[in-house]
């Protein structure tokens, strides 16, 4: 490995590590905002099923990053570094506002400006696959949520109580059913966003994807450990998630994630998990309640701001670098 390599390990690695705490939040977030678990075992399987969805269905994503939106070849040394530097900054500006952001996002935005600067963009990815899922999912995550919440919690009648009484009645399995759905939320994302950073890495010829998924799918519950504002963000201030509420959510968003792993689309989970939140409040609150909350407003300033950022970064140290040259 030359020195320009493991310069370009350690940012994948700092990378995976922002992840891991933009990560936590919209799969346990809502679990720990509901005290079916507490912090430290949230963070434990957080990392653990992370990893074992890396090591199945992360190398399909992998593909795509790596060649579906810039051909592989125009990840040289410089184009890299500067992808992963441009992308750590940005989700590193998320975290530090604890504001839960999407790192496919944040990676396709970059990827998106490399290809552009260097007119190598292949567009078809984007408009035939990429926009058309990041506009669907996000709209069924939403619909489905408020579906379900709907039909378990009516505004009026008595199958609310009905729901209550069976939850003091099975309290033990309502807990195992939110944790079983939150480790398979962390179980989607490494299905998919762990390819965010082994991706890059591999065009470079840093490593291969196998040894990729392995070294860095760890660093994700590193992470979760290192920033803990994003999960408090989605678990206390956007909205108070009951047991059922909080499990019927996360099978939506990872069932949903899962699909899109398979097809091999970078999907942002943060949005989908943000829009099966709001789909809860619909329910509880109203239309009125949908972007009523302060925190809610920041997080969709934020959404669109750090990507901007990651592409802008990307661009211009690109282009710097070239006259430099």
């Amino acid at each position: 490995m030359t020195l320009a390599h493991l310069v370009l390990g350690v940012l994948g690695a700092w990378f995976a590590l922002n992840m891991g705490a933009s990560g936590l939040a919209p799969s346990f977030g809502a679990a720990l905002g509901a005290r079916v678990v507490d912090a430290p075992r949230a963070r434990w399987l957080f990392a653990g099923f992370v990893i074992l969805g890396a090591l199945t269905l992360g190398p399909t994503v992998a593909k795509t990053l790596s060649s579906g939106i810039v051909p592989m070849e125009r990840f040289d040394t410089r184009a890299t570094l500067v992808v992963l530097l441009a992308t750590n900054v940005a989700m590193l500006v998320a975290n530090v506002a604890a504001i839960p952001q999407s790192t496919s996002w944040v990676m396709i935005a970059a990827l998106v400006a490399l290809g552009v600067q260097q007119g190598a963009l292949l567009t078809r990815t984007l408009t035939h696959r990429l926009l058309p899922a990041w506009l669907l999912l996000p709209l069924a995550s939403f619909g489905l949520s408020a579906l379900v919440i709907r039909a378990m919690y009516p505004l009026r009648g008595a199958k609310s109580f009905e729901v209550h009484g069976w939850l003091m009645r099975h309290r033990r399995v309502a807990h195992g059913l939110a944790l079983a759905s939150a480790c398979y939320v962390a179980f989607a994302i490494g299905a998919n966003n762990v390819a965010n950073a082994v991706a890059p890495l591999s065009a470079a010829g840093a490593l291969d994807v196998g040894t990729g998924m392995v070294l860095l799918s760890p660093l994700f519950g590193v992470g979760a450990r290192l920033f803990t504002g994003p999960a408090d963000t989605i678990a206390r201030d956007l909205v108070p998630l009951g047991l059922v509420t909080a499990t019927a959510c996360n099978a939506i968003v990872a069932s949903l994630l899962v699909v899109a792993s398979s097809l091999g689309l970078p999907q942002s989970l943060v949005q989908l998990n943000a829009a099966a939140v709001l789909g809860v409040v619909l329910v509880k609150d109203g239309r009125a309640g949908l972007f009523a909350g302060k925190k809610t407003r920041s997080m969709l300033a934020l959404w669109a701001i750090t990507p901007l950022l990651a592409a802008l970064l990307t661009f211009a140290a690109l282009e710097l670098s070239e006259r430099w040259r």
